[in-house]
């Protein structure tokens, strides 16, 4: 059944047939076992919305058999070209055997509302993924254990043992690996606080690294002590000589990176919440007006949260470099804030929180580091990732995901106060 806010999407998107379907599970699962699906459960892990366009969904399907991951398209009217070609993919030769080896994986076109449903292995951005579901290659040889999914984005997986993982195996677009691997690379010979890359396959974009013992940081869990070697961490890989990395591509200005930021985080909020567009476009103009000028440029991590570093006994490992770029080195630590104030609200804390209130152990630990100069940016960046943030709950599906964004949005405004 659809929630009100949910309800008031689709009223404002007809040309999308297949929205209502894809925002409500439990019909979903009833259109599945209608197409002769042995799945018992589906839950929605992940939206991604173009209104008029598309939706696409990342699902966790249950069988008896267990759990995995699949998606879901809903295409706009008009779309028979996409729902053939989909068709189309599901009868080559590599994608029969991928369908076959999963014991009867998902796959369904319901044309009358324009969607498509598949299991991961059938997803033709990430080739990477039948490939290994059929046993094949170096990075078959242990059993894999897939953890997370982005449809068309990425895929990622344990390898090994479960109570001791010996790697990672990520699937990523092919077009985008060699990029993503050179940085790593390029990061782990330069000493950067990364795990060592130990296979690539280029053709089919899988990237395969080292699995990391220790635990994710907690900042509440382990304290400011912890959050300084996050701090420190951050500063060596912020301090990484930018000759070593021509893979990461030269980088926009400040400004420009920012407005294209502010840009994308205000489409998505006037898309699921027009009623908030105008709060959130105040609140852009006023983070742009107080960026400073001329600002440092180095590599960044690029999406740098405490779910990025893992502790362990000889200092903190930054883990998830797939955004790494040239930028400036403040975006990070906004990034940093941003997500650690917007957990204390939704876990029920008090919106009074700025971002010097959550960064000073990591900032002590940046500083003696040798991290570049960030203090005079981190208020306009911590509000400009705040507002990047704020359409979160509706892609991540969380209960009352409108009230949750206006609450991001009155962060963003908090946030905005000095250090």
């Amino acid at each position: 059944m659809l929630t009100p806010d949910d309800a008031a999407l689709v009223h404002r998107d007809p040309a999308l047939p297949g929205l209502a379907l894809l925002l409500d599970p439990e019909r979903l699962l009833d259109r599945l076992t209608g197409l002769g699906s042995d799945i018992q459960a589906v839950t929605t892990t992940y939206l991604r919305y173009k209104p008029g366009i598309s939706l696409t969904a990342g699902l966790r399907l249950s069988t008896e058999r267990g759990e995995s991951f699949g998606y879901a398209v809903a295409y706009g009217e008009g779309a028979d070209d996409k729902l053939a070609k989909a068709a189309r993919y599901r009868r080559r030769p590599s994608t029969r055997a991928a369908f076959r080896a999963r014991n009867g994986c998902a796959f369904g076109v319901l044309r009358d509302c324009g969607v498509v449903v598949g299991s991961a292995e059938l997803d033709r951005e990430l080739p990477g993924i039948a490939h290994l579901s059929l046993g094949r290659g170096a990075h078959t040889a242990e059993r894999l254990r897939p953890l997370r999914y982005k449809p068309a984005r990425r895929w990622v997986a344990s390898q090994g043992p479960v109570d001791a993982p010996r790697s990672v195996v990520k699937v990523h677009r092919p077009r985008t690996v060699a990029r993503l691997a050179g940085v790593h690379q390029a990061l782990y010979a330069a000493g950067a606080p990364v795990a060592d890359l130990l296979g690539v396959d280029d053709r089919r974009g899988i990237v395969r690294t080292r699995w990391l013992t220790g635990q994710p940081l907690e900042p509440g869990l382990h304290g400011p002590g912890a959050a300084w070697s996050a701090g420190n961490s951050l500063a060596r890989l912020h301090r990484t000589p930018s000759a070593r990395l021509h893979s990461a591509g030269r980088g926009d200005s400040t400004a420009a990176a920012v407005h294209d930021w502010l840009s994308r985080a205000l489409e998505g909020i006037e898309t699921v919440a027009p009623e908030l567009s105008g709060k959130a476009q105040d609140m852009a103009n006023r983070a742009v007006g107080a960026l400073p000028a001329d600002r440092p440029a180095c590599l960044v991590h690029g999406d740098f949260s405490a779910d990025q570093v893992i502790l362990r006994p000889d200092g903190a490992v930054i883990v998830d470099l797939d955004r790494a770029r040239i930028g400036d080195p403040a975006v990070d630590l906004a990034n940093y804030a941003a997500n650690e104030l917007a957990a204390r609200a939704m876990t029920g804390g008090e919106l009074h929180w700025t971002c010097a209130d959550v960064l000073s152990g990591l900032l002590d630990g940046y500083r003696v580091g040798g991290g570049w100069p960030v203090e005079d940016a981190l208020p306009a960046l911590t509000a400009a990732a705040m507002l990047a943030l704020a359409v979160e709950p509706f892609r991540l599906r969380e209960p009352g995901w409108a009230d949750r964004l206006e609450a991001l949005l009155d962060i963003a405004v908090t946030s905005m106060h000095s250090l």
